[in-house]
């Protein structure tokens, strides 16, 4: 009886015992309740990629375990100073793995975290150690998403007198481009998503910007974002305007050749009657004058004078001149040299006489008498100012005095006077 209480008691023991490395076996085979995988110290039989690559974006990190296992694929403990080496298998396009790139196991598994390919395109990874090497799954590669978007400015400007050279529109306070006052646009490319002020300047004082000259745009990635600012203008007031000097002359002997009227150091010739316009002058008070006014001719009123252009209109100056006749110019009788007084002998027969005139006035044909003093006379005329020369003879020893007169053609008349002494002979010269 004790005995087979014994042998029952042993078996029991020999059963819990079994149900207790049963239980171990089982955790370390599967892992279960979070722990330790399962780990092997047979001899490694090659490599396996526990944990394969997914896909990804281009420059995204991507994470790889491989694990150096056995004949019966579980990851071998004792290979732990090995070094386990990860590697493109093919690089279409010249594509590079970027990360850590070897690693040593850890429980016969080694992990690489941060793996990366700089290029779209579907790859296969490489795992190498002990003599060993295994290829991963594809792996595909996208494009990496967008992190810019572009801007496209456009103006368009309505109303009268439109700004003729444009805006500038600006970026961030600190890129900028001209642009027309309608225009399809400019763009500013690359931009990082978010919002982004953006300013119009440049707008003529007679235009305004809807909303104002300033925006705030939000630029999406991947996307070319438009913005208009619209502009309004209207008309800019005058600020010229015209100015007609005019003219009104009366009287008589009216100045043949007109005159000149000068606004602020511009001059125009102006006739006696008539008008003249100085176009585009400055809105406001103008000085106006005018000259080359006969000396027989007057100004009525202040001369330069003042005249005012209103902005957009017409301002006038009206000068208004009277003229009287001249009176007949001074005539000036002539200047008549008889020549000085002459003793003649009797015998010589005859004299000369040689005078001359000169006219100031210059008014010929002269005429011109000559009275030789013995009662005789000879008359004729000249159409030149200058000499006379006549002879003349004397029948007597006398005494004569020999008058000279010439008249001009307006009838006024000059004279000298000479005496001609007639001897039988001539006196010799007295002694001292």
């Amino acid at each position: 009886m004790q005995h087979g209480h014994a042998m029952i008691k042993t078996i029991c023991v020999l059963a819990l015992g079994a149900l207790v490395v049963g239980c171990h076996l089982d955790k370390l085979l599967t892992g279960s309740s979070g722990g330790p995988r399962p780990t092997s110290h047979a001899p490694p039989a090659g490599l396996r990629f526990t944990t394969q690559p997914e896909s990804a974006s281009v420059n995204q990190l991507i994470r790889v375990d491989v694990s150096v296992v056995d004949s019966a694929g579980i990851p071998v403990a004792g290979a732990e100073t090995t070094m386990v080496v990860v590697a493109l298998e093919s690089s279409p396009g010249g594509a590079t793995l970027g990360g850590t790139k070897t690693a040593h196991p850890v429980r016969g598994v080694a992990s690489f975290p941060d793996l990366s390919l700089n290029q779209a395109g579907t790859y296969t990874l490489k795992a190498s150690a002990l003599g060993f090497q295994v290829s991963s799954a594809p792996i595909t590669i996208t494009p990496a998403p967008p992190t810019t978007g572009d801007l496209t400015v456009t103006t368009s400007t309505t109303g009268t007198d439109l700004d003729p050279d444009g805006y500038t529109v600006s970026l961030d306070g600190t890129t900028s481009q001209p642009i027309p006052n309608s225009s399809d646009g400019v763009t500013f490319n690359n931009l990082s998503a978010g919002n982004h002020p953006v300013e119009l300047s440049g707008v003529a004082s007679n235009c305004s910007v809807t909303g104002g000259a300033s925006h705030t745009v939000t630029v999406i990635a991947g996307q070319t974002i438009s913005h208009t600012f619209s502009v309004s203008c209207t008309a800019i007031p005058p600020t010229t305007g015209d100015l007609v000097v005019s003219t009104t002359t009366g009287g008589s002997d009216l100045d043949p050749d007109g005159y000149t009227v000068t606004v602020d150091g511009a001059s125009q010739a102006i006739g006696t009657s008539g008008n003249v316009t100085f176009s585009t002058l400055p809105a406001g008070a103008h000085t106006v004058g005018l000259s080359g006014v006969a000396a027989n001719c007057a100004v009525s009123g202040q001369n330069p004078r003042s005249a005012n252009v209103p902005a957009g209109g017409v301002g006038h100056a009206d000068f208004a001149i009277t003229c009287v006749a001249p009176p007949p110019p001074q005539d000036h009788a002539p200047v008549v040299n008889a020549g000085g007084d002459h003793t003649i002998l009797l015998s010589l027969g005859s004299f000369t006489l040689n005078a001359s005139f000169t006219d100031q006035d210059g008014d010929g044909p002269w005429s011109y008498t000559i009275n030789w003093g013995d009662g005789s006379s000879t008359s004729n005329s000249t159409p030149n100012q200058g000499g006379i020369s006549a002879s003349h003879s004397y029948g007597l020893a006398s005494t004569n005095t020999l008058t000279v007169t010439v008249t001009d053609a307006h009838g006024l008349s000059g004279s000298d006077q000479a005496t001609i002494t007639v001897v039988v002979t001539l006196s010799p010269p007295r002694n001292p």
